[in-house]
């Protein structure tokens, strides 16, 4: 398994506290290279690029052992020292781009939901969600600082197109 960050090394490279920070066991979890150095890294290299034609992009990555009111199975693997961890068997991200027009608030949101397995592949619709799935699988709640009725408008919105997702 390889460390795989939830907030990727690249993104926090202003300053050397920033970077090292991404290092701390509390932001990794054991990924199969297959998946971490293939479709995690696209993923990490689209959310990047998305950041470059927005105002604002909130960003929320995660890792699920087990879904709501799932019965899969966790799996383990042990550190260096003999310790269990568990092996994620999901793992998502959300964005929230917002763009100003004319003062105005413009939000776009779009899910993004991964089996946990070997994948040499990249980031294509067919692993795109709305937010509402994601929220269905995980329990969370997110975005919940927008009105309710932003909220409910782009959480619920299926539009990988907007995002130059094929």
């Amino acid at each position: 398994y390889n460390r795989g960050h939830q907030i990727p090394s690249g993104d926090r490279t202003a300053n050397a506290e920033m970077n090292i920070q991404t290092f701390y066991y509390s932001n990794m979890t054991p990924q199969l290279g297959s998946f971490n150095q293939k479709i995690w890294v696209d993923m990490e290299t689209k959310v990047r690029n998305w950041l470059n034609s927005c105002d604002t992009l909130y960003v929320v990555t995660g890792a699920v052992l087990k879904t709501v009111g799932g019965n899969e199975t966790v799996k383990y693997t042990t550190d260096k020292n003999g310790r269990r961890i568990a092996i994620p068997n999901y793992y998502f991200k959300v964005l929230l781009k917002l763009q100003l027009n004319n003062g105005n608030p413009n939000y776009q949101a779009i899910g993004f939901w991964f089996d946990h397995k070997a994948n040499s592949g990249t980031v294509t619709s067919s692993y795109a969600r709305t937010v509402d799935y994601i929220e269905e699988k995980t329990g969370f709640d997110f975005f919940s600082n927008l009105s309710e009725h932003i909220q409910t408008q782009v959480e619920s919105k299926f539009e990988p197109d907007k995002w130059g997702i094929n």
